[in-house]
């Protein structure tokens, strides 16, 4: 069956006729802010294809209460700097919500792009986005987390893939970071969609990573990634913003990669209590000598005099007899009584190599050495708070009961997926996981997300 599967990508590889540039949405998200008394402001962001003819529009954006619109066509703007044929849009409305509590809001619009190659049948699919929110109090100041830096849409054939998913939170939430599977409606996944082999987004840092294969096999070609930032507040989420993005895949006379020298662990944490410092240099390196390349840090630490410094350089070293050519910055960050909380800073570093190829690397920064990175049960739910079913047994040696969950994804501790599962009759069978310690993100019928941990013996 695998080599079947590998063998009918290499076709639609070969024989695809329709380029990606036949339709227009590429990447987008649904953010939210209260304003008080249930109004919210609704921006939807969409990048876009601006080699098509059609224009953002006439979609359906669905509040989540009851009641829906049609949005209006929306005119490109061009944005050069994203890379050729690259735009993006944005729509605003307003919205009363006729009571405190949370909602699921979505966008659906036809179609995606032709030719993604981990599902089938791309152009005929919608292109849907959802977030959720609480609005807990007349006066509850809430807004949906802000992504730290704009997608980038190319990456090298056969060469690791690195973008920063990492957000901040105005409400002082804390965020965590999961791979989702993208939707062709509302709280409907893609059915035939494959998660590309070893992706991974670390729950705690927001980079997601992928090898740049499918089925153990680099082709050229469009690819499709979701990503989710939940907003938790104790054991219970909040909210949620998911960003829908396609990658497209292309053969590069000359590569790029990111790199660093500090010795830190898979979550890239430095902790940095207050008036201490700490630095971090980061190299984006060109194997052609000749390219142009620019590097830019970005983070909420920027906006607060004194805590982020860095000197940006060029340099070149001899690896393997052949000249690299790097473009360098030496990051310092100084932890001041004004940055001091409980919840952690991002640093997300971006090395581009002009026009529009780029990679990330993200930090995670902590001013409290006791603050505790764990992943904790938790529940989010349009109707009740409470978790009463919990996965068993646990620790498992094989079947896991999961309830009456739709869906099951069983991760590693650092976000990479793992098993993506239909559960049969409740259960899922984990008899082929090595021993160790997982998260288990359930899909549940009542539009809940639980995410537990367990053990497997």
């Amino acid at each position: 069956m695998k080599q079947m599967m590998k063998c009918l990508l290499l076709l639609v590889s070969s024989l695809m006729v329709i380029p990606s540039a036949a339709t227009h949405l590429r990447t987008g998200q649904i953010q939210i802010k209260h304003l008080g008394n249930r109004v919210c402001k609704i921006t939807i962001t969409a990048y876009t294809n601006t080699l098509s003819d059609i224009r953002f529009g006439d979609g359906v954006l669905d509040f989540g209460d009851g009641t829906t619109m049609r949005t209006p066509t929306v005119p490109n703007t061009v944005r050069p700097d994203l890379g050729f044929g690259r735009g993006m849009v944005e729509f605003e409305t307003y919205h009363t919500y006729p009571a405190l509590g949370s909602y699921l809001v979505s966008y659906v619009e036809p179609n995606r792009a032709a030719g993604i190659l981990n599902f089938f049948n791309s152009v005929e699919t919608k292109f849907c986005v959802q977030s959720f929110f609480t609005i807990q109090s007349n006066t509850d100041p809430y807004q949906s987390p802000t992504f730290l830096t704009e997608p980038f849409f190319k990456s090298e054939h056969d060469n690791e893939f690195a973008q920063s998913f990492a957000a901040i939170d105005s409400n002082n939430y804390l965020l965590l970071y999961f791979l989702s599977v993208p939707l062709q409606e509302r709280q409907q996944p893609i059915p035939t969609y494959i998660t590309p082999d070893n992706t991974r987004v670390n729950p705690y840092n927001g980079l997601l990573t992928w090898n740049g294969k499918l089925n153990n096999t680099s082709l050229v070609g469009p690819y499709l990634f979701a990503t989710t930032v939940y907003q938790l507040q104790g054991n219970t989420i909040i909210g949620y913003v998911t960003r829908d993005t396609q990658v497209d895949v292309e053969y590069m006379e000359h590569r790029g990669w990111i790199s660093d020298t500090k010795d830190l662990d898979d979550n890239n944490k430095l902790v940095i209590l207050p008036l201490e410092e700490d630095s971090v240099k980061v190299l984006f390196n060109m194997s052609d000598p000749s390219s142009t390349a620019s590097i830019d840090v970005v983070s909420e630490l920027n906006n607060v005099p004194g805590v982020l410094s860095y000197e940006v350089f060029d340099s070149t070293y001899v690896s393997g007899g052949a000249s690299i050519k790097a473009k360098v910055v030496n990051v310092n960050i100084k932890s001041v009584p004004a940055i001091d909380r409980d919840k952690p800073y991002l640093i997300t570093v971006r090395g581009t190599m002009q026009p529009d190829y780029s990679k990330d690397i993200t930090y995670i920064i902590y001013t409290q050495e006791a603050y505790a990175q764990e992943v904790e049960d938790f529940v989010t739910g349009l109707e009740k708070k409470d978790v009463q079913f919990r996965p068993h047994p646990n620790p498992v040696v094989r079947y896991l009961h999961t309830g009456e969950a739709e869906r099951a994804r069983v991760l590693s501790v650092s976000g990479t997926l793992l098993q993506d599962l239909k559960p049969e009759q409740g259960t899922i069978d984990l008899g082929g996981l090595p021993s160790g310690i997982y998260l288990l993100q359930l899909d549940m019928p009542n539009r809940e997300t639980r995410v537990f941990k367990f053990n497997k013996h």
